[in-house]
């Protein structure tokens, strides 16, 4: 019913540039709300949307998006979340993989110097986007809360821990076994995320194994409760 995508750089107002004109047609039946900014934030709805202005509070934050959804008359916020990535390219992945096959102290350092930094800098940066999220989550508040999208980061991580704060993982309430999100690194690590409020009923959990992007889609239902 409702599509929160981040990098969504082919998924646009006008998707007959990406799609063919069946293809663009349908997603435009089935989602006739659609929202898309120039930072590749998107939202698909079958329900009335509507985005945040968030200048002033999050717009040096380019890779975080709200909108206000109505849900057949129940109110939902909606929180669209790219955290800093580490941004490492091939040769980085490929020294971070062999880090287990060290030989030497001059290995070390190559990883060292070439891979620390970054790691540093993105944990700051992603420290200093979750908490500038929250205070504006706490300053406007709302009803019916969903925070989505990719952390960058393990449920270990300081960001993690303070975005679920309060909030429900629906990994945590209704998923089962080992879940990973991001399909590199050995299959392990489970960065990306669907949190709640508490006043809604989260029914199941899935991460559909689908190759058409670097991490798995998380697929989750919820209850609409009676007396909202």
């Amino acid at each position: 019913d409702i599509v929160a995508i981040q990098e969504a750089y082919h998924v646009n107002h006008d998707m007959r540039i990406c799609f063919t004109p069946e293809q663009a047609d349908s997603i435009a039946q089935i989602y006739p709300y659609r929202i898309s900014d120039s930072n590749a934030m998107t939202l698909l709805s079958k329900y009335p949307a509507t985005e945040l202005d968030l200048s002033g509070s999050l717009d040096k934050y380019d890779q975080i998006a709200a909108y206000d959804i109505d849900v057949n008359g129940m109110p939902l916020r909606l929180y669209n979340v790219h955290m800093q990535s580490f941004q490492l390219n091939q040769d980085d992945k490929n020294l971070y993989s062999g880090i287990t096959r060290l030989n030497g102290n001059e290995t070390y350092q190559e990883v060292k110097q070439q891979l620390l930094g970054k790691f540093a800098k993105a944990y700051k940066e992603r420290a200093v986007q979750a908490r500038a999220l929250l205070a504006y989550m706490e300053s406007n508040p709302a009803e019916n809360v969903i925070v989505c999208g990719d952390f960058n980061d393990t449920p270990m991580s300081y960001v993690y821990r303070k975005m679920a704060r309060g909030m429900n993982d629906a990994f945590a309430e209704c998923g089962e076994g080992y879940s990973y999100t991001y399909r590199g690194f050995f299959d392990m690590l489970r960065i990306d995320y669907v949190l709640a409020s508490p006043d809604l009923q989260m029914l199941s959990y899935e991460v559909p194994h689908l190759g058409c992007s670097d991490h798995y889609p998380l697929a989750v239902r919820f209850k609409i409760l009676a007396d909202n």
